[in-house]
């Protein structure tokens, strides 16, 4: 799979159209995060679930929950989320 279909699939099943930071790339590494206002019993570890089911071959590199206070009209770089970084082997 090619870093451009696989930034495709990232945006249909992650990203938000008023919010280009869901999905990121930068130097082979694939960044995806996911806001959230309550956590619902959810973690990183279901985001990463949730990755590996669009994108099997994914490699888990690493993942956290960032903790911030609300700020409405902001980007899910300001507000609480979890992100999940991995890497792909291009074919």
């Amino acid at each position: 799979m090619k870093r451009k279909e696989i930034r495709q699939l990232l945006f249909e099943n992650f990203g938000a159209d008023d919010d280009p930071g869901c999905v990121g790339y930068r130097k082979g590494v694939f960044t995806v995060r996911r806001e959230f206002y309550y956590s619902h019993g959810k973690t990183e570890r279901d985001l990463e679930q949730d990755i590996l089911k669009v994108v099997p071959t994914a490699r888990i590199l690493g993942s956290a929950r960032i903790d911030n206070p609300f700020r409405g009209g902001e980007g899910v770089r300001r507000n609480s989320h979890w992100w999940v970084a991995f890497t792909v082997n291009e074919d």
